[in-house]
């Protein structure tokens, strides 16, 4: 069984994750019924999620989701992670000389 991954982040584009899901299928030898529907399923799955995952940030929370979606031939790990990213070392110092 084929494994892919697939993850989307608050800086993803969706539609380009999408694509290169659609040639690593391409890459791996997917026939085209097979990743029509697989890229089907988890094109709605990954938009609704992301779409989720926008609206929980927007008010501050963390969504992260692991799903793994799979046909007869092939595994795609989705995983979608929005909101909650940990503060980076220039962000600190930023936050630092921004209060004085």
């Amino acid at each position: 069984m084929r494994k892919l991954k697939l993850k989307i982040t608050s800086v993803t584009d969706v539609s380009k994750a999408l694509n290169k899901l659609r040639n690593d299928c391409v890459s791996f030898g997917i026939s085209n019924a097979e990743q029509r529907n697989l890229i089907e399923e988890v094109e709605s799955v990954a938009i609704d999620l992301a779409r989720r995952g926008q609206e929980l940030s927007s008010i501050g929370s963390r969504f992260q989701v692991k799903r793994v979606i799979e046909s007869e031939i092939c595994q795609v790990a989705l995983d979608v992670d929005f909101g909650g990213e940990r503060p980076t070392l220039v962000g600190k110092l930023r936050s630092m000389f921004s209060k004085s």
